[in-house]
């Protein structure tokens, strides 16, 4: 993205603080017992939420792409794919 003044997809303005929302398809939403992913960037500087957007994104599209690998076998709750999920989020944005 250029520094056009369009706001990626994923990034949800609510007051002055930017946000990364993004639904979680629905064969996944299930074994997560979430059906979007919803964190604070922490800032209200358009460029840095893009850049923690994109970590955000990197990281998400990679849990996608494993929880659809069938031949991943877990036997971790959804709770507690749940807290992980939100606890990396914690951490890395």
């Amino acid at each position: 993205m250029g520094k056009s003044g369009k706001t990626p997809s994923h990034l949800v303005r609510i007051g002055t603080i930017y946000h990364y929302r993004r639904a979680i398809p629905p064969g996944l939403s299930g074994r997560i017992g979430m059906r979007e992913i919803k964190v604070t960037l922490r800032t209200s500087i358009l460029e840095e939420a893009r850049e923690r957007a994109n970590r955000v994104e990197s990281f998400v599209r990679k849990m996608f792409s494993r929880m659809g690998d069938t031949s991943m076998k877990t036997d971790i709750s959804p709770a507690e794919m749940r807290n992980r999920v939100k606890s990396w989020l914690k951490q890395k944005v």
